[in-house]
């Protein structure tokens, strides 16, 4: 008698008969192994990765990349800072031929502070062409600076060494273009510009277009080399619109919204799936060759390759300019982008068309002009440049996030500082005369201006009576002054330090002319600061004073001068506090002119508001600062008197409305 039998039982059956040793018993093993425990283990890392741990790594990893990324900021503003300018007897400018092979275009506008980004790009382009020597003479490394207000100051530094185009020169009245313009639109704009300024100015065969925030890789000009020179004479590359040399690792997995490399998936399948079945029946001891089993390892190569991800496998192609890949182009994005000059003045050409929203930016714009206008553009893989900024270059967005830029450690003892130095009852002696204000003080009364004389002129100030430290809580020094004696060879700071008198050092160096203003001024002294700062707290220094000057005329403060003393004085104090000093920042509205009291509030207000905001975008750790202002009067031609009680009342409501609460005094 015969019974039926259900589908599951005879499954069972067959399950039971499967030993260790059959094929499909090892290769399921094989699988559960991989994409269950080894790869997860491997990858779990890997940002890129489909066995990435998002909620374990990200916020982690997105810290240490952004503090690694201020790290190499302040190494980048260094590596410029201690360069001579072009200007100089020793030109650091990477000067290419009369007319360049290559312009490099970096387009910049003023970003979040203490990043340094457009620093970070030009540094490593200008080390990566020192390093090329003869084969990059033809390259010209070219700034172009976008933005619309004047407080860009990494742009100014970079005027010193490279040259600049700066789309917006004159006051914010004089842009030209139209203020209701969305950000898509002026990036359009932005990038046009630059593109065209890149052509007049030096005419060249290529222009490379870089964000200020797309750092190049160390291979960068030889596979450049490599394929302008030996690739691109191909037919099928020849006339390209453009190359581009970036694209988001997110979007260069298999699976994507890009089904252009589905082909080399099926590829890769194809190489290593036979390559494993015979490695797989070698050591399989198994007889023969498997159509099955190479099926599988196709479909296990194909897999492991898009969940490990093909960004990290695209690596191996660095090995040798001659592995990168040239494919089509997609639609986003253009960090870096070269362009032939035929088709760069196509592309402007076909950028002025086009109106640009959101939805609709220009790499889309470009992306469209492709099918529009028959033309053809590539992408090199893998990337040519790193993208480190979170967002796009050109289009300002606040960043909310917190990098400290000073240990626990570092802080107490700053703010322990400066609370010394105002304690109840003390001020602060002003002993920081240069020579020549020191000659014109002896000269009053008949006594000549020598070292010895002005030696001795200190010792009084600080040997008179020792009751001097109960009203004394610092000293600034001149740089002669920190290192002189007594005349029992005593140095004057460590006379100071044992009446329990805070030692402080004069850190600018004058005032400059602020070119296309009033006879206004921005000071001088940034060059070189960090390491004199830190040499002055070796000998016996804690905190420093830096002045600037602002006046009140015919239209000043300007715009520019207020912003540029503001963004100098939070740099010099961001500067101090890295190197242990507590930085008294000293903005002074000169009472020359005859504006009465009320004007000079409203000029105090204006320029102390200004400041505060520049010290928080430098990440100035307020509590150990210290403020320098001046009193709010009237001009010294006002006609108009005020009592001492008006004065003071208008100096107290103008710090009130301004300086923060943090700040110890």
């Amino acid at each position: 008698m015969s019974t039926s039998t259900s589908p599951a039982a005879m499954l069972l059956r067959r399950l039971r008969r499967l030993s260790w040793g059959s094929t499909a018993v090892q290769l399921f093993i094989l699988t559960v192994v991989t994409f269950g425990l080894l790869a997860p283990l491997a990858c779990h890392r890997l940002l890129h990765s489909y066995f990435y741990l998002r909620h374990w790594h990200l916020n982690q990893m997105s810290q240490e990349f952004l503090q690694q990324s201020l790290k190499e900021g302040e190494a980048a503003l260094h590596y410029f800072e201690e360069l001579p300018s072009a200007n100089g007897s020793v030109p650091i400018v990477w000067q290419a031929t009369p007319r360049p092979w290559l312009v490099i275009t970096i387009i910049t506008v003023d970003r979040q502070p203490g990043f340094h980004y457009v620093l970070q790009v030009v540094s490593q382009f200008h080390r990566l062409l020192q390093q090329c020597g003869p084969q990059c003479e033809g390259h010209q490394l070219f700034l172009c600076n976008v933005e619309r207000s004047v407080s860009h100051f990494d742009a100014k530094l970079l005027s010193k060494y490279v040259p600049v185009a700066n789309r917006y020169e004159g006051t914010e009245d004089d842009y030209g273009d139209d203020p209701s313009t969305n950000s898509f639109e002026k990036e359009k704009q932005d990038y046009v510009y630059c593109l065209e300024s890149s052509l007049q100015t030096y005419n060249p065969d290529y222009v490379l277009m870089v964000e200020d925030d797309a750092v190049p890789e160390e291979q960068i000009f030889p596979v450049l080399e490599h394929l302008l020179r030996a690739r691109f004479s191909e037919p099928h590359l020849q006339d390209a619109l453009y190359l581009k040399l970036y694209h988001p690792e997110r979007l260069q997995h298999y699976i994507n919204p890009e089904p252009m490399r589905i082909l080399e998936w099926l590829g890769v399948g194809m190489l290593l799936g036979p390559l494993l079945t015979w490695i797989y029946m070698r050591f399989a001891s198994r007889p023969g060759f498997s159509w099955p089993v190479m099926l599988f390892f196709s479909l296990y190569s194909m897999g492991l390759v898009e969940l490990v991800g093909r960004h990290y496998f695209l690596e191996l192609r660095r090995l040798s300019p001659s592995l990168y890949s040239v494919v089509p182009a997609s639609q986003c994005c253009t960090p870096a982008m070269l362009f032939p000059a035929p088709a760069a003045r196509r592309t402007l050409t076909y950028l002025s068309q086009v109106y640009c929203h959101k939805g609709f930016g220009k790499d889309m714009a470009l992306y469209s002009l492709l099918r529009a206008k028959g033309e053809r553009a590539y992408v090199v893989e893998p990337n040519l440049v790193k993208h480190i900024g979170l967002f796009s270059s050109l289009r300002p967005v606040t960043m909310a996030h917190q990098f400290p830029a000073l240990t626990s450690e570092q802080k107490k003892a700053l703010s322990e500082t400066a609370r010394r130095i105002v304690a109840n009852g003390k001020g602060i002696l002003a002993a920081d005369e240069s020579v020549g204000t020191m000659g014109n003080r002896l000269q009053r009364i008949k006594v000549e201006n020598t070292e010895e004389n002005r030696r001795q002129f200190r010792e009084l100030l600080f040997t008179v009576d020792s009751s001097i430290s109960q009203s004394i809580g610092g000293v600034i020094l001149f740089h002669e002054t920190l290192y002189q004696k007594d005349g029992q060879g005593k140095l004057f700071r460590d006379i100071l330090k044992e009446k329990g008198i805070v030692v402080g050092i004069k850190l600018d160096q004058g005032v400059a002319p602020l070119a296309g203003t009033n006879k206004e001024t921005t000071v001088q002294g940034l060059d070189g600061l960090s390491e004199r700062c830190a040499q002055y707290k070796k000998d016996g220094a804690d905190f420093g004073k830096w002045r600037a000057v602002l006046k009140i005329d015919n239209q000043c403060p300007s715009h520019l001068a207020i912003q540029e003393n503001a963004n100098t004085l939070a740099r010099y104090a961001s500067i101090c506090q890295q190197n242990g000093l507590v930085p008294i920042v000293e903005p002074e509205v000169i009472p020359d002119g005859s504006h009465d009291m009320e004007h000079c509030q409203y000029v105090t207000e204006k320029v102390l508001a200004a400041v505060y905001k520049a010290l928080n975008d430098h990440h100035v750790y307020l509590e150990g600062t210290l403020l320098k202002p001046n009193m709010v009067t009237a001009g010294h031609a006002c006609t108009k008197k005020y009592t001492p009680e008006q004065v003071a009342m208008a100096t107290v409501t103008a710090l009130h409305r301004t300086v923060p609460a943090a700040v110890p005094g």
